[in-house]
């Protein structure tokens, strides 16, 4: 969920990058872990599809951690983090979200999702990559991560629906309070399938475009 209006909340932006996440969560399941599609793939690129397989998981562990695990500031500047909106909104949180929040903590250490991050995507830990020490890790399943996702979406919800009775701010972004799930890994293999021309295809009015990574637009 692209959100560009300055108008929306710390909590509406959580919201969108939690929505973006579970999207790429089911992207990946979609496309790795059918039979069908991994068939096509290999029978299309193999050493291609194994890049942007590690890519995307990287990248999931990766905000998982930073969304969910990281602490509410960094070095005295504050993370867009679930601990972040916590505090901020301490004073609107009932039992009903402290619950989701001790749901959240209990899943969160049996997921052991943070070593991982840490000591192989955000520090090039040398022993670990150079099998000196055993590999860590983690216990991530599809399900499991779109649940702990979808409950911290959950809390942060409540509180904007609680915050918006005190400041008035009512405008949602795009895609209001709903999660929209896209099926983008099913367009992607039936063009590879039936061949781009054939294919009828679902054309974003925002494509890719050529672009040198130092030019990327981070969203």
């Amino acid at each position: 969920m692209t959100i560009e209006s300055n108008e929306y909340t710390d909590l509406d932006y959580f919201i969108g990058k939690i929505d973006d996440l579970i999207t790429e969560v089911h992207f990946y399941n979609d496309l790795y872990c059918n039979a069908d599609s991994v068939n096509i793939m290999n029978r299309t690129s193999t050493n291609a599809f194994n890049i942007i397989q590690k890519a995307i998981h990287n990248n999931i562990i990766s905000l998982t951690v930073s969304y969910l695990y990281d602490a509410d500031n960094h070095n005295k500047k504050q993370n867009l983090s679930l601990r972040n909106i916590r505090l901020k909104y301490n004073d609107i949180m009932d039992d009903d979200l402290l619950d989701l929040i001790n749901e959240i903590e209990k899943i969160k250490k049996e997921m052991e999702i943070k070593p991982y991050r840490n000591s192989v995507i955000g520090h090039a830990d040398k022993k670990i990559l150079t099998k000196e020490c055993k590999h860590p890790k983690h216990n991530i399943k599809t399900d499991i991560l779109i649940k702990l996702l979808t409950k911290s979406r959950e809390i942060a919800l409540g509180l904007r629906l609680k915050d918006a009775k005190r400041t008035g701010k009512t405008s949602f972004p795009n895609g209001g309070v709903d999660i929209v799930r896209n099926n983008y890994a099913d367009e992607l293999i039936r063009n590879l399938k039936f061949g781009i021309g054939q294919a009828q295809q679902d054309v974003s009015p925002r494509g890719l475009t050529h672009i040198t990574l130092d030019n990327i637009e981070q969203k």
